[in-house]
């Protein structure tokens, strides 16, 4: 429980990789703010309790990636990534989407 009383609150997010932080064990997101459009940055920390889909390795994500991630943030701020998964991108090419 967070010092509110409430159970914490799985977040989502869809963005592409910036970087990788292999010794922090951090994985650095952009995604465009969904009301300015303006991009933002989220720091996300892997430990072995974090999810990922269809064989994908938190050491083998590539810079450019796009993926959606669950996460929790704690009283500090911080974030945990809880599952990742890579976004399919059929049809719409990646600079049109609406949501990257």
């Amino acid at each position: 429980m967070s010092e509110a009383g409430a159970d914490p609150v799985l977040k989502v997010v869809s963005g592409r990789v910036k970087e990788i932080r292999l010794a922090q064990k951090e994985l650095v997101l952009i995604y465009p703010h969904p009301v300015s459009r303006k991009e933002e940055v989220l720091f996300l920390q892997v430990d072995e309790s974090t999810g990922f889909a269809e064989g994908i390795h938190f050491e083998g994500l590539q810079p450019g990636t796009v993926l959606s991630v669950d996460y929790l943030e704690n009283e500090r701020g911080g974030t945990r990534a809880v599952n990742v998964k890579k976004v399919p991108l059929k049809g719409v090419p990646i600079e049109k989407n609406p949501f990257l």
